[in-house]
């Protein structure tokens, strides 16, 4: 060994200098960052949210996502044409009357 004895202690720092540096593993800033999604969203939705939940059949609401409110138009995205369908059905029979009614700021209901 290019005539230097072993010695364990420069073995030691050249593991603390160049050794692997543990990463987080933890999910907890992906956590951290979801729940400020979550709290952005709500405040976005202001009584909206809450009202959807209160009104909407839960067979119905449920499976939609709401996306945003604005000048008074609840935009609600649905995953697939039998539920967009439902919903609409829902909301032209009196259901997004019954929504501006729990929720203030929603005027009209737009589903995608």
């Amino acid at each position: 060994m290019h005539g230097q004895p072993y010695n364990p202690v420069h073995l030691d720092r050249l593991r603390a200098t160049r050794g692997i540096v543990d990463k987080d593993v933890t999910i907890k800033e992906e956590m951290g960052m979801l729940l400020t999604h979550i709290k952005q969203q709500a405040r976005a939705l202001g009584d909206a949210g809450e009202a959807w939940g209160k009104v909407v059949p839960a067979e119905i609401g449920g499976q939609c996502e709401l996306r945003h409110i604005k000048r008074g138009v609840l935009t609600v995205c649905a995953p697939n044409a039998s539920v967009k369908f439902k919903l609409d059905a829902w909301l032209r029979a009196g259901g997004e009357q019954t929504v501006g009614q729990a929720a203030r700021s929603v005027t009209k209901v737009r589903v995608l």
